[in-house]
């Protein structure tokens, strides 16, 4: 905010930042690193419904990151709410991998 007048008189354009979660990845850290991103998202949400299916705390963490997952096409990240939601998708992984459940 404080070079906004600089950045219209010089650019013409107004830089503020990508329309979603995942564009901003795109742009920030490359193809690679937006597809490490799914990449583990979507394996951890098909282990968490592979091994945790019978519980429901871990369900209800699968449905908070699906949730989270579809809120990101349309918003950028929270920094307070990333953090958090990484938190409790370790947290769920950690559950089922300490059950013994295959």
């Amino acid at each position: 905010m404080y070079y906004y007048n600089e950045m219209v008189l010089k650019y013409q354009q107004i830089y503020d930042s990508a329309h979603n979660e995942y564009l901003q990845f795109l742009v920030t850290i490359g193809i690679a690193g937006l597809i490490a991103y799914l990449s583990f998202m979507f394996s951890s949400i098909y282990r968490l419904v592979k091994r945790g299916f019978e519980k429901p705390h871990v369900m209800a963490v699968v449905f908070a990151i699906a949730a989270y997952m579809t809120q990101a096409i349309v918003n950028i990240n929270v920094p307070v709410v990333a953090p958090f939601l990484l938190t409790l998708l370790m947290t769920a992984l950690a559950e089922c991998r300490e059950s013994g459940v295959k």
